[in-house]
């Protein structure tokens, strides 16, 4: 197989929002006591909302890209509390209670058969609900096989996959100076020799790394025409998002626009 047409399902982030809040409870107030000396109330507890994902299979790297079904037996993290977890259910459905709302948050998606993903995204007051899909990397090591990459990719690096409009482009800076990116060409192979997501490419625009170290990269993106929005990935002050990678974990980030 000629890894320069090796591609990837990358459906990978159709998120909605949740109805619901899930508030903190306000602290007591204090009693007065002898002499004016009152006893303070109790501290409030800070509000939190639960992540509610649904999550299926697909796989690649070579089209078609058939759908797996829903992702069973997934455990799902809050990134550094392994109080805030849980496991899929049969429909690839999982709830995790207590995360902090009004808060930048990574959650952490594992499962034998598809490596590790963060999916990043920041809290409202209302639940956060997601639908979305992820590959099962068959032959690759979990490491993403594009003309030029690796396979598999270096042991303690990660990778990361941004979803753009037609005509995009993007750059990545990260703890290592600029990281090279990879374009998604007009049949949806990755093409090393491209600058931009091709304006005729309606279908898969984006861009991916061929692993990297692990920290956080700032992206900026130019060429996009419309109304844009963060669909998945950190605001970020003075760019348009960031990105986090952790060792031997796929990130994906989209910029949206219509």
């Amino acid at each position: 197989m000629n890894a320069s047409r090796l591609v990837l399902a990358l459906c990978l982030f159709a998120t909605a929002c949740g109805s619901e809040d899930s508030n903190g409870t306000g602290g007591a107030a204090g009693t007065g006591g002898a002499g004016g000396s009152g006893t303070g109330g109790v501290a409030g507890t800070a509000q939190t909302v639960s992540y509610i994902a649904t999550i299926r299979g697909i796989q690649v790297p070579d089209p078609p890209y058939k759908d797996l079904g829903p992702m069973v037996g997934a455990t799902v993290c809050l990134r550094g509390d392994a109080t805030k977890c849980g496991t899929t259910d049969s429909a690839g459905k999982v709830t995790v209670t207590g995360i902090p709302a009004f808060s930048q948050i990574a959650m952490v998606v594992s499962h034998a058969d598809y490596g590790n993903t963060l999916m990043l995204f920041l809290t409202t007051g209302s639940d956060k609900v997601q639908a979305f899909s992820l590959p099962n990397l068959e032959g690759t090591s979990k490491g993403f096989v594009v003309a030029g990459c690796p396979s598999p990719l270096p042991a303690g690096k990660g990778w990361f996959f941004i979803g753009l409009p037609a005509g995009a482009a993007a750059s990545a800076t990260g703890p290592t100076g600029p990281t090279k990116l990879i374009y998604f060409g007009t049949d949806g192979v990755f093409d090393p020799t491209l600058d931009a997501v091709p304006i005729t490419n309606t279908e898969y625009g984006g861009a991916i790394t061929c692993g990297v170290a692990p920290g956080v990269y700032q992206i900026d993106v130019t060429g996009a025409a419309g109304a844009c929005s963060l669909g998945g990935g950190w605001p970020s002050s003075g760019h348009t998002l960031e990105i986090l990678v952790d060792p031997d974990t796929y990130t994906p980030a989209h910029w949206n626009c219509q």
